[in-house]
């Protein structure tokens, strides 16, 4: 998969990259995002991040497990399973 961020990242592939990373980090942690609302804000959340400036496969893996850990710690404070 490395090979296909060499230039610039193709906007579905870091898609994919992102809501991966984003839910391991979730699930990691023991919260379950399976519902369908969340399953949509996060699609639309990576689609509006995809289209900043991530240039590489590295710097959208770190972009996705810190938004995870956001994602976790405001769940936790909110005593809610995403």
């Amino acid at each position: 998969m490395s090979q296909q961020f060499l230039n610039k990242p193709n906007s579905k592939k870091l898609i994919k990259l992102l809501t991966k990373t984003i839910k391991e980090v979730v699930v990691k942690k023991e919260i379950h995002p399976t519902t369908r609302k969340g399953n949509k804000e996060l699609s639309l959340l990576v689609k509006q991040i995809a289209q900043g400036k991530i240039h590489d496969k590295e710097q959208a893996i770190a972009y996705g497990e810190k938004l995870g850990e956001v994602i976790v710690e405001f769940s936790q404070k909110n005593q809610k399973n995403i």
